[in-house]
C-alpha cells in the first residue's frame, strides 16, 4: 500500500475502514440462534451496503425468559450502523432494569428521544418468550406487524392490536407503548422482518408487500428454518436480480410440533 498513488491509497484505506466497520457491526449481532427446549429459531441478515441499520438480537433474561428484538434504523450506511450499535446496548440495559417488556420499550423511547438527531427514528418490535408457560409478550413501536401462523388451521394473522402505538422510537416523548400477550401452541410460528422484505422492488417496479409475505407463510412448510429460507428465496426471486435497495433482516421462531 505504501507505493500506491495517493488516490489509490485513499481508496484502499476507505475499503479497509469499511471492512473494519463491518466486522465491528457483525460482532454486535448474534453469532447463532439460541437453543431453547421445544422451540426453533431462524434468522437472516444481509446489508444493502457494507454496514447496515437493521438490528436483531436474542437476550436471555435472568428468570429464564428469552427476549427477541428487531429494529430498523432510519437511513443507511455508517450513520445508521452507529445508531444500531447503540440500540443493541440500550435494549439489553432496559430489559435487564425493567420488569415488563412494555416498561423496557417505553424507557428505551425516552432515552432515544433525547439523543437522536432530528429526522432520525427507529422502528422496533420486541418479543419476550416464556418457554415454560409457552407465552409471548409483544411490544411494537412502528414496525411492520409480525405474522402469526397457527398450526391448528394454518391461518395467518397480524400480531397487532388497536391499542398498539404505530409511532417509531425516538419521535415522541409522550407516546406509551402497550404490551400484548399470546399463547403458543405446538407448531405455531411467528415471522417478523424489516422493510427490506416487504418493500423489495421487482423489475416491473412492484413492491413485495406484507400481503405476499402473509401468503407465503400460509403456504410454507411447517419447519421454522424452511419458512425463513422460503421467504428469503421468494424475495430474491421477486427482485429478479436487481441490486438490493435496502437492508434485509428477518426472524422466524416457533414452538415445535
Amino acid at each position: 500500500p505504501s507505493r500506491m498513488h495517493p488516490d489509490s491509497l485513499e481508496l484502499y484505506r476507505q475499503k479497509r475502514d469499511f471492512a473494519t466497520a463491518q466486522d465491528v457491526q457483525l460482532h454486535f449481532l448474534p453469532q447463532a440462534p439460541p437453543e431453547v427446549e421445544s422451540y426453533k429459531f431462524y434468522d437472516y441478515y444481509r446489508a444493502a451496503a457494507t454496514v447496515a441499520g437493521d438490528y436483531y438480537d436474542y437476550i436471555r433474561l435472568p428468570d429464564g425468559r428469552l427476549a427477541i428484538a428487531m429494529g430498523d434504523v432510519s437511513g443507511k450506511g455508517v450513520p445508521a450502523a452507529l445508531l444500531m450499535a447503540r440500540l443493541c446496548s440500550d435494549v439489553r440495559y432496559t430489559l435487564l432494569t425493567h420488569s415488563t417488556p412494555a416498561e423496557a420499550v417505553n424507557e428505551l423511547n425516552q432515552q432515544l428521544v433525547g439523543h437522536l438527531r432530528p429526522g432520525r427514528f427507529i422502528t422496533f418490535v420486541l418479543f419476550v418468550l416464556d418457554p415454560v408457560h409457552h407465552t409471548v409478550s409483544i411490544v411494537n413501536a412502528g414496525h411492520s406487524p409480525p405474522l402469526l401462523r397457527r398450526a391448528s388451521d394454518r391461518s395467518v394473522s397480524l400480531l397487532a392490536s388497536k391499542e398498539m402505538a404505530e409511532i417509531p422510537l425516538g419521535i415522541n416523548l409522550d407516546v406509551v407503548y402497550p404490551q400484548s400477550d399470546i399463547s403458543l401452541e405446538p407448531g405455531d410460528v411467528i415471522l417478523t422482518y424489516t422493510d427490506g422484505v416487504n418493500e423489495a422492488i421487482s423489475p416491473e417496479g412492484d413492491l413485495y408487500s406484507n400481503t405476499r409475505a402473509k401468503e407465503l407463510l400460509a403456504a410454507a412448510p411447517v419447519d421454522v428454518t424452511h419458512v425463513g429460507q422460503a421467504l428469503v428465496a421468494d424475495v430474491r426471486s421477486f427482485a429478479g436480480g436487481l441490486r438490493q435497495s435496502d437492508d434485509i433482516c428477518l426472524l422466524c421462531f416457533g414452538r415445535e410440533a
